[in-house]
């Protein structure tokens, strides 16, 4: 025979500091999600404005001892408010991430492009060297020059260029449009199983970049660039990893 069962009773003042507690946290939520959303630029005025009438709302309930309500509807739209801060952070990043790979692409290539051209000992203009060098510190456009690059390099025996990089510099010189000609070696590059790997990297910045600040991402940006310019293709994937 079991023994006598004892029931609480838990008081409304109980039920009242629980939903109390449960509307702090969902407070908390809505400021982390307005701190980075806004500092992002993910969300508008008329998102938190959206936001801020759900959760009085919510608290309206708190009035009328909905304490059931309470404790459920706060629960989900915390995990809304999570949930749609991924999503956004995610969209975002995929588009900075591409920008950060696409930009170091270009110096990377520029920079190939000209070191190539130097140890060609050829006759190179004056122009196309000032521009390759801009586009190799990042500070330009970098397509045009690259491409005229490209094309000078097909017409001479440059000991510094590999076939993948002669093949290249052919189809940049057959095509007339420039914005083709970019396109076609930012694909060519894109594809290589280093730059692959530097992409999950330039993801992983800038999603950090997004949640923290510019100084938390600086030693992981110094490192990524470090790797970047590596000539070790074998050891690279496991630093990439670490």
């Amino acid at each position: 025979m079991s023994g006598p069962k004892v029931v609480r009773i838990v008081s409304r003042e109980e039920l009242v500091a629980q939903c109390e507690g449960t509307l702090a946290g969902l407070d908390a939520a809505r400021e982390e999600w307005i701190r980075v959303g806004l500092r992002n630029e993910l969300i508008s005025e008329a998102d938190i404005s959206a936001t801020r009438l759900r959760h009085a709302a919510i608290r309206e309930q708190l009035r009328h001892s909905r304490f059931v309500e309470v404790q459920r509807e706060a629960s989900a739209e915390m995990a809304s408010l999570q949930e749609d801060l991924e999503r956004r952070l995610a969209v975002a990043a995929t588009a900075a991430a591409a920008a950060r790979s696409a930009h170091r692409r270009r110096t990377q290539v520029a920079g190939s492009v000209l070191s190539a051209l130097q140890a060609a000992g050829n006759d190179v203009p004056a122009e196309l060297l000032r521009a390759l060098k801009s586009a190799a510190a990042g500070e330009a456009n970098s397509g045009k020059a690259i491409a005229n690059g490209f094309a000078l390099l097909a017409t001479i025996a440059s000991p510094g260029l590999t076939q993948q990089q002669r093949e290249l510099a052919l189809a940049l010189k057959d095509d007339a449009d420039d914005g083709q000609r970019s396109a076609k070696w930012n694909e060519a590059v894109a594809k290589s199983p280093q730059e692959l790997l530097l992409g999950k990297v330039d993801g992983y910045i800038v999603t950090l970049r997004a949640l923290t600040d510019a100084v938390a991402c600086k030693d992981f940006e110094s490192r990524a660039a470090k790797l970047a310019g590596s000539a070790d293709d074998v050891g690279l994937a496991p630093r990439l990893d670490s």
